[in-house]
């Protein structure tokens, strides 16, 4: 009975982490494409390439 009990416990608690899961996953996967397109915005700055004196 109780070997029951605990699998209907751990059924319950799968949905839950799932989701924490995929938020965190889409969370981290958003940040990544932030942090790569301000890279690709800035980096011609950075790297002095619009600088008027290269041209």
């Amino acid at each position: 009975m109780r070997r029951v009990q605990r699998r209907a416990q751990y059924e319950l608690a799968k949905p839950t982490a799932r989701v924490a899961g995929v938020t965190l996953t889409g969370l981290g996967l958003a940040v990544l494409v932030a942090v790569y397109a301000v890279a690709l915005w800035r980096m011609p700055g950075w790297m002095n390439a619009t600088d008027p004196r290269d041209r």
